[in-house]
């Protein structure tokens, strides 16, 4: 009888024994796919770490840039505040500038309404060619004290014309064209007379002569511009006069009942 064993075991064909050849190659080959596998995988790692790399850069880039012009315009607003704390502050000495102009203006206006305090410009007195300052003066006393029913003449300073002669013509019946007056200003003794003067010419009101305050050109014009108040006052029976130019405006005391 035939040994069945040996025969088993001299068969390759029969898969009971591997061969160690075979056993080698499938190692071999796993090794390999392992070694492909992790190249891939080191390749995929390189490249997504490259373009995440590649991304930080462009956010620090974009950050840095960012950041610089931050910075710039940070220096602009710094400059834009700077520049503009300067021009405040060179805008409120402007302001202190013009109230010291405003107040030695006022100062000045003051002055020169005290200066002019006694004085009283007088138009509608007719004037002669060669005419002295005696001779305007002695004129000037006796129409005031027969106009304006004085109980004496005024006391006269001096006086002089204003203007240049002639200023103007106007016309009259008698002889077709005549040379208006100059205005006479008149220096009083003092302020009290004047006072007497004015009040006298608002009471007779005398045709063709005009009796005023003799005031600063600014104060004329800051009362000009109050004359619709003045005149609205006094339609609706308000007492109204100025004290330079301020503008009074009182209500009339009640009548006594008899």
């Amino acid at each position: 009888m035939p040994d069945t064993r040996a025969s088993k075991s001299s068969n390759p064909s029969t898969g009971d024994d591997s061969d160690p050849t075979s056993e080698f190659v499938s190692m071999a080959t796993l090794r390999e796919m392992m070694q492909l596998q992790e190249r891939i995988f080191k390749t995929m790692f390189e490249s997504v770490l490259s373009s995440v790399n590649t991304r930080i850069d462009e956010v620090v880039k974009s950050v840095a840039e960012l950041r610089a012009s931050l910075q710039y315009s940070q220096w602009d607003i710094d400059d834009l505040m700077k520049s503009t704390g300067e021009l405040a502050m060179i805008e409120d000495e402007l302001n202190d500038i013009q109230h010291t102009l405003d107040k030695h203006e006022d100062k000045m206006e003051y002055l020169e309404n005290q200066s002019r305090r006694n004085n009283i410009p007088i138009d509608g007195i007719a004037e002669v060619d060669n005419e002295t300052w005696l001779d305007t003066e002695t004129k000037a006393k006796q129409i005031l004290k027969e106009n304006l029913n004085l109980d004496s003449e005024p006391e006269i300073e001096r006086v002089h014309h204003v203007g240049l002669k002639p200023r103007t013509t106007v016309p009259n019946m008698a002889d077709g064209l005549r040379t208006r007056p100059r205005i006479i200003v008149c220096r009083l003794r003092d302020w009290k007379q004047k006072e007497g003067i004015l009040r006298a010419a608002r009471q007779t009101k005398p045709s063709g002569l005009f009796v005023s305050e003799d005031l600063a050109a600014e104060t004329l014009d800051k009362r000009s511009r109050q004359l619709d108040k003045l005149k609205e006052a006094k339609r609706t029976g308000k007492i109204a006069h100025f004290v330079l130019d301020r503008l009074i405006v009182k209500d009339r005391p009640p009548r006594e009942s008899r």
